[in-house]
């Protein structure tokens, strides 16, 4: 009787911070066409074309096949560097490529690169642009801001700040984070910055070196730190850890976050994939399952990007590319998988259901199963 309710209370507490559902992926890799299983960045272009930068050249997927565009020592129309960081389209259909050695810009009609060459050619982390003509770039821990109508370029010392993170909202709003803890909104009136601090929360000894940033609403954002996820207001100036009163809460290294649907919100880290509902608290963590052909398949997330069609794409560090879609995920899926009770076998013959409410499934390859 006692080990009985022990095991009740384990998973009514369980239950009360994961969702019972399934998530299945469609991988691709090397073996697929990719040029490398380490993807560092994705974007999909106004054509539908999706875009994954990797350690080993620049990718484009037709829904198809991958063409790979790599550096050619022979070739001055070449990308000049095999390392992609980041990626960004712009209003005029440019595809602008960050790369550990500059900028470079795509040109589609000839299917060409030329090298930017009014930015300093180096590691360049980040790339977006917000409302007013002006795209931004984080090149190694520096800000610089490209007006494309003067086509003039101001860069800016933020004290000892290191800018790891940039994020424009979808209004226009310029966000950096840094690696102190503190997050930084651009005044484009005064063209001047406006400090917040996050760390007032969070424990001493606790780093708050900030690797994501995403916004929730017009007062609100997500900022996944090296230990923590905060949901931080800028009117209250109030941060409050997602994941507190959990094991997780200050152990998750966030890379990325996405929106998903409703109040959820994908967060990519060094330890799989979380989701969590923001109105509910109830998350759930999707981990690589070795036997199992449809589970994200690597644990180590560096980005996302969801599609015109509402799909997610999630880039992996050592398992390429992992796309997730409504269409794929309408069915249960009951497969063999080694150490847990599950089908048995891979060759179904015949499922018939009894009196009790059971079905019996026979397989050709492994026995007869009864799922209650």
């Amino acid at each position: 009787m006692k080990n009985k309710l022990i095991l009740a209370l384990l998973v009514n507490c369980f239950a009360c911070i994961a969702y019972a559902q399934s998530y299945y992926f469609r991988n691709y890799q090397v073996n697929d066409g990719v040029s490398s299983n380490i993807i560092t960045c994705i974007a999909q272009d106004v054509k539908g074309f999706m875009w994954f930068g990797t350690r080993n050249g620049l990718n484009r997927f037709d829904g198809t096949t991958f063409k790979i565009f790599k550096n050619d020592i022979k070739d001055s129309t070449s990308i000049g560097n095999n390392s992609i960081h980041c990626l960004y389209e712009d209003k005029n259909q440019k595809l602008w490529i960050g790369t550990s050695k500059g900028v470079f810009i795509y040109d589609a009609l000839h299917e060409k690169f030329s090298l930017f060459t009014k930015l300093p050619q180096s590691d360049i982390r980040g790339i977006s642009s917000d409302h007013d003509n002006n795209i931004w770039f984080v090149i190694g821990f520096s800000l610089f801001k490209l007006n494309t109508i003067t086509n003039t370029i101001v860069s800016y010392s933020l004290a000892k700040t290191q800018i790891p993170i940039l994020n424009i909202t979808s209004n226009g709003t310029v966000w950096v984070g840094t690696d102190s803890g503190t997050i930084k909104r651009y005044d484009h009136s005064r063209n001047t910055f406006t400090d917040y601090i996050i760390t007032r929360s969070a424990k001493k000894d606790v780093s708050v070196y900030i690797q994501a940033l995403y916004p929730v609403n017009d007062t609100s954002l997500l900022i996944g730190t090296f230990k923590q996820v905060f949901l931080f207001n800028t009117k209250t100036l109030v941060s409050k850890n997602v994941f507190d009163n959990t094991p997780l809460s200050n152990n998750i290294q966030a890379h990325k976050i996405i929106y998903q649907s409703g109040s959820t919100y994908w967060i990519g880290t060094e330890n799989g994939l979380y989701i969590i509902d923001l109105k509910t608290g109830k998350f759930e963590i999707i981990k690589k399952q070795y036997a199992n052909p449809y589970s994200i398949n690597d644990n180590v997330i560096t980005d996302f990007c969801k599609d015109k069609e509402g799909n997610t794409w999630v880039g992996t560090f050592f398992g390429g590319i992992n796309y997730y879609s409504k269409q794929l995920n309408q069915f249960q899926k009951y497969f063999p998988l080694p150490g847990v009770n599950s089908l048995s076998g891979n060759l179904v013959h015949e499922i018939i259901s009894d009196k009790y409410g059971n079905l019996w499934v026979g397989t050709e390859d492994a026995g007869l199963n009864k799922i209650d």
